[in-house]
């Protein structure tokens, strides 16, 4: 219908305080998260989640995830938390996520290569950021111009990809 049936505001300083925990023995690297509290909805389990709060569907009523590390997908797979963060990470040592997705049968990674990764029918599709599109083993196609950070989607029997020029490109 469109009507809201529940909505959370994460305003607390407490929630922010945990974020940060003690740095590694001479080190500067923090210890727990490395992202931070915005992030992508996820499924986790009976739950949808927002990196370490987990919401309940129907009432919104909100939890803490704080020693849990992977996300609980479909049919048991365990997806690492942070896998699709878009925030700035606390340690200041960002290094690039290989693009994933994943199916039943388990978690696929892209390389340091690749800008995007999709599953579609079953088949693993890779955009590099040279911009060849793979489908599978045997399908090559260079598109001249690379997928922004997980820009491929595929709907209608095809595969859509937007790219870093500012277009989108279809592909039966």
């Amino acid at each position: 219908t469109g009507d809201i049936l529940w909505e959370k505001t994460i305003d607390s300083i407490d929630f922010i305080k945990r974020w940060y925990g003690p740095t590694l023995p001479n080190s500067k690297v923090k210890v727990g998260i490395d992202f931070e509290p915005v992030d992508c909805l996820v499924r986790d389990g009976a739950f949808v989640a927002m990196s370490r709060w987990r919401f309940a569907p129907a009432t919104g009523e909100m939890t803490e995830a704080w020693d849990v590390v992977k996300y609980q997908a479909p049919d048991g797979l365990e997806v690492p938390r942070g896998l699709w963060g878009y925030g700035i990470r606390q340690t200041k040592m960002v290094r690039p996520k290989p693009p994933a997705a994943f199916d039943a049968a388990g978690l696929r990674t892209g390389t340091g290569d690749d800008a995007a990764v999709l599953l579609a029918g079953g088949t693993l599709v890779v955009c590099g950021l040279n911009g060849d599109l793979r489908a599978g083993e045997d399908r090559l196609l260079p598109l001249g111009v690379a997928a922004v950070h997980d820009g491929l989607c595929a709907a209608y029997g095809r595969i859509y990809v937007a790219t870093r020029a500012g277009t989108l490109i279809a592909v039966e």
